[in-house]
């Protein structure tokens, strides 16, 4: 029961981390996105 209980705990931990990478990741994307299109509408 044991390493149950320390692999139910790795998994949050990890989880927690996936999301937190997943959520940079798309904050990267945007803020390249945003200055994407920022660049190309000062272009003329």
């Amino acid at each position: 029961m044991k390493s149950a209980r320390s692999f139910q705990q790795f998994l949050k931990i990890e989880s927690r981390r996936f999301f937190l990478f997943v959520t940079f990741l798309s904050h990267l994307n945007l803020c390249l996105l945003s200055s994407h299109i920022c660049s190309s509408n000062s272009m003329p």
